[in-house]
């Protein structure tokens, strides 16, 4: 949440989702309108996670849920189109106010309801 909302109103609206998935596709080292494999997922999830994230999930674990989540034409790749309308398709299902974004607790079950990965340290 805190690496994506941008306003610090707790609430992830469709603008910052877009600058999140333009930050990832720049982590990546990719054009902003690319295409990103797994390889290059991988890459750009573990440049933007500090090193708490890293230890609890591997990146390699959430390119794999984000590709499996996103790739809608299922090539095995994911574009920026692609993975804002996977965020949609989570606030279709978890806006439960309306409002249009997803706060705190509406990503939390949606992450979880979408088979996130699990954090190493909640399972212990």
């Amino acid at each position: 949440m805190k690496a994506a909302d941008a306003d610090g109103d707790g609430r992830l609206n469709d603008a910052e989702m877009s600058n999140a998935i333009a930050r990832l596709m720049e982590a990546a080292r990719l054009a902003p309108n690319g295409t990103m494999d797994h390889a290059a997922a991988v890459a750009g999830i573990t440049a933007l996670m500090n090193d708490d994230m890293r230890r609890r999930t591997p990146s390699a674990a959430w390119a794999d849920w984000l590709i499996g989540r996103a790739d809608l034409n299922k090539d095995g790749r994911i574009d920026p189109a692609e993975m804002l309308a996977a965020y949609r398709k989570l606030l279709g299902g978890e806006d439960r106010d309306g409002d249009g974004m997803l706060d705190q607790r509406e990503l939390l079950e949606s992450l979880a309801g979408g088979r996130a990965p699990p954090d190493a340290d909640f399972h212990r």
